[in-house]
């Protein structure tokens, strides 16, 4: 069963949201960026990485192509 549209996208936000949430608990001291990282983040990028190949056939409107424009625009803030 595919995953709608919505789904997707709360999925993926959720996903990549993580990355943040490393940094945002790292400062309130809910936990270390080591813990976090080594932990939480490998299989979180996994997950995103399934979800793009999985969709890739789908062209540059489909689910991965919006995957890796959130790959590019993140590490242009870098």
């Amino acid at each position: 069963m595919r995953m709608n549209r919505m789904a997707f996208h709360l999925v993926v936000f959720a996903l990549a949201l993580l990355s943040f949430a490393r940094l945002l608990g790292q400062f309130y001291g809910l936990w270390t960026m080591h813990v976090f990282g080594c932990w939480v983040l490998p299989p979180a990028t996994a997950l995103l990485t399934v979800i793009a190949y999985r969709h890739r056939d789908e062209g540059e409107g489909g689910q991965a192509a919006e995957v890796k424009r959130g790959v590019r625009r993140g590490r242009e803030q870098v």
